[in-house]
């Protein structure tokens, strides 16, 4: 009984899943408008001046704005942060996040999984020669994984050198493994 109602409980998932992304794909039928997701909150960059501290909000981008020098980079990072969440929740069932390197999230995330299903194609302007998945300075994003379901994307920010006080970072996190350093409250 309880293993009928998970298998129809990932099914509802899983087209929920697939409606939302063929959704994002398509584009908007003409004279309809464009309604924005919910704004998750933003992320935090690990600077210690108020400027960076303050709190905003940042609307979830189209996957053609990864690579948009226009777009802002905290954007950015939200957006591979929802790719990979997406991934998550499509596939859980199945398979869970390959906690490994960022070609391999990649590969995950361009339909080398086990359903096939394709979160962001695999000539994406953001994806590198090497098949690793780039941020607004070309650097790879590094996936953080701070428990089983649980992980946060990592920009290493205009200095393009992971582990500094000008990386980008979502989501914002309370969790003690959390690559922010001490003191930071990601709010």
């Amino acid at each position: 009984m309880i293993r009928s109602w998970l298998v129809a409980g990932s099914l509802i998932l899983l087209t929920i899943g697939v409606l939302l992304w063929r959704k994002e794909t398509a584009p908007p039928p003409s004279g309809s408008p464009l309604l924005a997701p919910a704004p998750l909150a933003a992320p935090t960059m690990r600077k210690a001046d108020p400027l960076h501290a303050t709190k905003q909000s940042y609307s979830s981008i189209s996957l053609s704005a990864l690579n948009d020098p226009a777009v802002a980079p905290e954007k950015k990072v939200r957006r591979v942060y929802e790719l990979v969440q997406n991934y998550s929740m499509v596939m859980k069932s199945r398979s869970r996040i390959p906690l490994s390197t960022n070609a391999e999230i990649t590969q995950a995330l361009t339909g080398k999984n086990i359903l096939g299903e394709v979160f962001i194609p695999s000539d994406h302007a953001s994806i590198s020669a090497a098949g690793e998945l780039l941020d607004a300075w070309q650097t790879p994003y590094f996936f953080h994984a701070l428990g089983a379901d649980s992980w946060e994307v990592v920009s290493a920010g205009p200095d393009r050198i992971q582990f500094n006080a000008d990386d980008l970072i979502f989501p914002p996190s309370q969790n003690p493994s959390s690559l922010r350093p001490v003191g930071r409250s990601g709010k």
